[in-house]
């Protein structure tokens, strides 16, 4: 049986002794999470207005489906672009493993410090793996309905605790 309050003991005095604090480095992580996140979003903004989506609409409902599409194909992101919105993506899943390694090392006082944030990099494979696995997935339950992808996502999300321990 789980006591709940001798749970919250323990992460409390977790938090209170850990060497850099366990708020600390989670306001590092979230900082550069924040960062990376704006970069990825501004490569990938296309910078489209309510007048431009008004214009492709007028000609969708004239029958002019090619002339929408040729019109809304300059407001799609550049490849590279895209391509560095994703490298952002795979760096940003890296470092939640790093922060995994961090908050492990605190629970198990193994000498947490805030390099753990980049030791995801060690494993970077495994990570890129697992985080495709679960994405294919959870597309595949979310094909059934919603309900079975919502499932599936809580199933799955302590895969990366699992493999990382």
């Amino acid at each position: 049986m789980i006591n709940t309050y001798e749970l919250k003991q323990k992460a409390k005095l977790i938090d209170r002794t850990s060497a850099p604090s366990v708020f600390l480095v989670g306001l590092v992580y979230f900082l550069i999470l924040a960062v990376l996140t704006y970069l990825s979003s501004s490569l990938m903004t296309t910078g489209v207005t309510e007048s431009d989506l008004n214009k492709a609409s007028e000609y969708i409902v004239n029958g002019q489906y090619y002339a929408a599409t040729e019109f809304l194909q300059k407001f799609k992101p550049s490849a590279s672009g895209s391509i560095v919105s994703t490298l952002i993506d795979i760096v940003t899943n890296i470092l939640e493993a790093g922060f995994v390694i961090f908050i492990i090392n605190s629970v198990r006082n193994n000498a947490p410090c805030f390099g753990n944030l980049l030791d995801g990099f060690n494993i970077f494979v495994r990570v890129i793996i697992l985080n495709l696995l679960m994405g294919i997935f959870i597309f595949l339950w979310s094909l059934l309905l919603i309900v079975p992808g919502i499932i599936a996502a809580y199933k799955y999300r302590l895969a990366l605790f699992l493999l990382i321990d």
